[in-house]
């Protein structure tokens, strides 16, 4: 399965794409070397009321993938950033750029495939309140107030419940 042939990959590009929330994401990602990917997988266990996270289970999430982050994520998206201010470059970082989604999709993937293993799916049901909980679990793993770094996040996710 590819990252995009499941609901997590289509849910996180939905709402990535809600205003405000790919700048909040970024900054974190930059700031506080958080995993954008991870941080909206707890979203959306939460919203599909798969599970409440607690600091084990987002321990055990961080593990699943944290070895494709470092040797395949990260220097992708190292490599792309040190070729911005190369403008002779620009078709070799586009390129990067495109290999860098492709990986993001693969970690989605396999934060899917844990989801299927270890938390049963409860269709038809959504909840905003247990994805935003599931987010401030995981803000407070880096010692951060989700309502003051993700606000938009948070309104995202109870606006796309409403």
């Amino acid at each position: 399965m590819t990252g995009d042939d499941n609901e997590f990959w289509r849910f996180s590009c939905e709402i990535y794409a809600a205003a405000g929330v790919a700048v909040e994401c970024l900054r974190l990602q930059d700031k506080h070397d958080i995993d954008v990917n991870l941080l909206l997988f707890c979203a959306w266990l939460g919203v599909q009321s798969r599970v409440a996270l607690g600091a084990e289970e987002i321990d055990l999430c961080r593990a699943e993938t944290a070895a494709w982050c470092r040797s395949v994520l990260k220097p992708l998206r190292a490599a792309r950033r040190s070729m911005k201010p190369i403008a002779e470059a620009a078709t070799l970082r586009n390129a990067v750029k495109a290999l860098e989604l492709e990986a993001e999709k693969a970690q989605q993937a396999m934060l899917f495939a844990l989801a299927e293993r270890h938390w049963p799916r409860r269709a038809g049901v959504w909840l905003p309140s247990a994805g935003n909980r599931n987010i401030w679990t995981f803000c407070a793993s880096y010692g951060l107030d989700a309502s003051e770094v993700l606000p938009s996040l948070c309104s995202a996710l109870s606006a796309r419940g409403a």
